[in-house]
């Protein structure tokens, strides 16, 4: 039996959510998690839950998908994002007011601040951007004893 199975009836069958997500040795948001695709899917008694196989189960759950990323809006390199931030004094503030200067002139849809960092920062985690340390050759002096 699956353990999405396992840990919605156990909750349907009176236990807490604490308890269970304890048992089961999985967070608590991801026992409210299967709670709501359950109950998404209208499975929300035993009784529709014994009528249900893994079978079942799987092609209920593949139906639920994340939401995409709206493709009207234009997304901005963020390759050359991450090459200007290596520049001295340049911001992704200043990059986003520059992205949306662009996307105004060419009459297209444009992300606010908030996902434009969002977007950069995931493009960031998944390319393994590391931070730049500038330093001042022999600026400073370091010495063992």
């Amino acid at each position: 039996m699956s353990e999405f199975l396992t840990i919605v009836r156990a909750v349907y069958s009176g236990l807490s959510r604490r308890k269970v997500a304890a048992m089961h040795k999985v967070s608590r948001n991801t026992v409210s998690l299967y709670l709501r695709q359950a109950r998404d899917q209208g499975w929300l008694t035993l009784e529709d839950l014994e009528k249900l196989d893994d079978l079942t189960v799987t092609q209920g759950l593949l139906q639920i998908t994340a939401p995409s990323r709206d493709a009207t809006f234009n997304m901005p390199d963020f390759d050359y994002v991450h090459a200007e931030l290596a520049k001295p004094h340049v911001t992704l503030k200043l990059l986003w007011e520059e992205y949306v200067e662009q996307c105004r002139q060419s009459s297209e849809r444009f992300y606010m601040e908030t996902q434009f960092r969002r977007y950069y920062h995931l493009h960031a985690k998944v390319h393994k951007a590391t931070i730049r340390l500038g330093h001042k050759t022999a600026f400073s002096l370091e010495v063992d004893n």
